[in-house]
């Protein structure tokens, strides 16, 4: 750009010429770039907020954590330590990751107390620690993560019994005694177990039953035949299925 070096010269001439003093012509030259006037600035050019950070989400005792990392990766002076408050915007909860100073990574968990959490953000919150003026922020995104536990269900325990509700074992019952074969089963899922099934023919078929005994348990009356038999049972939930 030769063409403003000569602008530089005339109106340093002229506020020379007009003030009287050299100490005056410095801050009133004008810089011309792309046609437009710059000011210059004032500061350490590497005051500029240099870092890096990160979120990831973990389930720790049932509920989602957030672990976040911060580096301040500004050069390690004095002037340059940043305070650190990590906020997560789903939840409100947030974890003070103190005084950083440059080049040092500190890691922190925000407990959410929640058992899943939605796609959110981490709001890092910056000020110098030697209490010069000016903020900032940065914000980083994670994926929702949800760690409430699946609901189980399971089948445990297959029991005889005389028609008359007395327990028997399989060792003493006779070949064409009626007996009532019942069902234990499990679950954590709040609709329960509504239902059993048997089987006596290795599960080629199932016979159903929603008719319990005095045990509060699942049971079809079945006659002992000549044959040994391998006895199959299984539990319903309306959610589950069979177990």
């Amino acid at each position: 750009m030769p063409k403003l070096k000569p602008l530089h010269i005339i109106i340093g001439i002229l506020v020379f010429l007009l003030i009287g003093g050299a100490a005056i012509l410095i801050p009133y030259l004008i810089n011309q770039r792309g046609g437009q006037a710059v000011t210059p600035t004032t500061g350490s050019p590497t005051e500029a907020w240099q870092t890096n950070q990160s979120v990831s989400t973990v389930c720790a005792g049932g509920n989602v954590s957030l672990e976040v990392s911060f580096t301040n990766t500004e050069p390690n002076q004095p002037s340059l330590s940043m305070n650190v408050v990590a906020t997560d915007l789903q939840t409100g909860q947030s974890a003070n990751l103190g005084a950083i100073v440059g080049g040092q990574t500190v890691t922190q968990v925000i407990n959410t107390n929640r058992a899943s959490l939605n796609n959110g953000q981490v709001k890092f919150t910056l000020t110098w620690t030697d209490g010069k003026s000016g903020t900032d922020q940065r914000t980083v995104s994670y994926s929702a993560l949800s760690c409430q536990s699946q609901p189980s269900l399971s089948c445990k325990d297959i029991k005889l019994y005389t028609t008359a509700g007395q327990t028997v074992s399989a060792n003493d019952v006779v070949i064409g005694q009626q007996v009532n074969v019942a069902v234990t089963g499990t679950t954590t899922e709040p609709a329960g177990i509504t239902k059993a099934r048997f089987s006596f023919d290795n599960g080629t078929t199932w016979s159903e039953s929603s008719t319990k005994n005095s045990q509060g348990e699942y049971y079809v009356t079945w006659t002992i035949p000549n044959q040994v038999v391998d006895i199959q049972a299984q539990v319903n939930n309306p959610i589950l299925g069979w177990r």
